[in-house]
């Protein structure tokens, strides 16, 4: 149903969603013109107005909007260590391409890039927990106000300790230097009472009695309110939030997991296990040599030079794996679904490889990395959009936070790691001939189940 300008009783279905005024507006509209009728009234009471105002709004806190909340906060991790890095990278290079420091240029972003992100981050949180109906549509409204309030004071409190370690000569606001400590307890004050009705709406669902359920929240919320404080200044715990709230939104609304494509074809076991054995042989060998490659090769001049040497031997050792994870496979129906991950995974490996193999030279390590990660968050991206379901939207939302979030914790970094640890994968694989589990006799009872005829 839709509100029209001119009626007070219309427009309060405005804070309502379109799918609730469809199905409902109707009857809302008698009722409150009922109710007005009957008390001798021309327009809607305060406490209808506020009702409305606080159930409308918290209809609205739904899975998408949780998604959504979440995916924002990540792409403004991922964009602001983009946009750091870079300067960063010039300053030491073309100091004079940039007419201020990178402190300088941290300090004024230090708002939007931490505040930001974490009141978006916990923001989403709220709609998550409405979302499964562990917290109700008015308490979701005051938690984000009142929390919202506490994350904004908090984070003005982390600045203005920051500036009032600078020099008294030197600082350009000593007046919100010396207030942080006000801030900071305002700010907890506000928290402890977001936390507080948060998780009492959470123990509410566990059937425990009112005081000890009161007081049990009481006392999480002093312990919480503090960490998330001080936890402002640490952006991956929000990125791996961020994460959390949009599987846990999507799988809410039926997104994953994604029923099983039949009909394609399976790897052969033999193929795998040989491209299995060439990573494993090449891993451990990548292994020996870190350890004791400085004493007996002539390429390695000291311990630096063999670590570096054995990364980029470790993470060629990963590729015959790469291969094998891009063969068709019966979860992935489309070829291009596990051939396009794989060409894009090998390819971030061998830049990642390329930086690597200039150490000591550390210079084109930091590019290469960060091109790496930009490429290795393309895989993941097609990599997820292609095993979830849902609609176009909820596979566009769940890449795009997987890949953002790869670009902001420099997912590239990681590949040596990785690296590492794949010759035991590959070990296992080789052995196997595949990873997933298998039932005593399902490939005989697919084979003859009459249901699949």
């Amino acid at each position: 149903m839709r509100a029209e300008r001119g009626d007070r009783y219309e427009r309060l279905l405005r804070w309502y969603p379109r799918t609730w005024r469809d199905a409902h507006g109707a009857v809302f509209l008698d009722t409150l013109r009922e109710q007005s009728e009957h008390e001798g009234r021309a327009r809607p009471s305060r406490g209808e107005a506020s009702a409305a105002m606080a159930n409308g709004l918290g209809l609205r806190q739904d899975a998408q909007l949780a998604a959504s909340l979440a995916l924002a906060g990540i792409a403004l991790v991922a964009i602001s260590e983009l946009i750091f890095e870079t300067l960063t990278m010039i300053a030491w290079t073309a100091p004079q391409a940039l007419s201020g420091s990178p402190i300088t240029l941290t300090n004024e972003m230090f708002v939007v890039y931490f505040g930001a992100t974490t009141m978006l981050a916990m923001a989403s949180v709220v709609p998550a927990a409405r979302a499964y109906g562990l917290i109700s549509g008015a308490r979701a409204v005051l938690v984000l106000t009142v929390g919202s309030a506490a994350l904004a004071l908090a984070t003005v409190a982390q600045y203005a300790r920051a500036i009032s370690m600078i020099p008294p000569d030197e600082n350009a606001a000593p007046g919100l230097a010396a207030s942080w400590m006000a801030v900071a307890g305002a700010a907890l004050v506000l928290g402890v009472v977001a936390s507080w009705v948060y998780l009492e709406s959470l123990l509410g669902r566990t059937g425990l009695a009112r005081l000890p359920r009161f007081g049990i929240a009481a006392l999480a919320a002093v312990i919480l309110a503090p960490v998330v404080e001080f936890a402002i200044l640490d952006q991956q715990i929000w990125v791996a939030i961020g994460l959390v709230v949009v599987g846990l939104s999507l799988r809410s609304v039926g997104a994953w997991p994604k029923p099983k494509a039949h009909g394609a074809a399976t790897a052969p076991r033999r193929l795998v296990r040989a491209l299995a054995g060439v990573s494993a042989v090449t891993g451990l060998f990548g292994i020996v040599y870190a350890i004791s490659g400085a004493s007996w090769s002539p390429l390695a001049t000291d311990r630096t030079t063999a670590g570096a040497q054995a990364v980029v031997i470790c993470l060629a050792g990963t590729l015959p794996l790469v291969v094998a994870w891009g063969l068709p496979d019966r979860r992935r129906a489309r070829p291009v679904n596990a051939w396009g991950p794989a060409l894009l995974l090998g390819l971030a490996v061998g830049i990642a490889a390329y930086g690597y193999g200039y150490i000591p030279a550390s210079g084109p390590l930091e590019p290469s990395l960060y091109v790496a990660s930009t490429v290795l968050a393309c895989a993941l991206a097609w990599w997820v959009a292609a095993i979830i379901g849902g609609t176009g939207r909820d596979r566009w939302v769940a890449g795009a936070s997987t890949a953002l979030a790869c670009v902001a914790a420099h997912g590239a970094a990681l590949l040596p790691v990785a690296a590492f640890v794949t010759p035991v994968l590959a070990v296992i694989l080789a052995v196997r001939g595949d990873l997933r589990r298998h039932r005593a006799g399902a490939d005989q009872q697919s084979e003859t189940s009459p249901l699949e005829s």
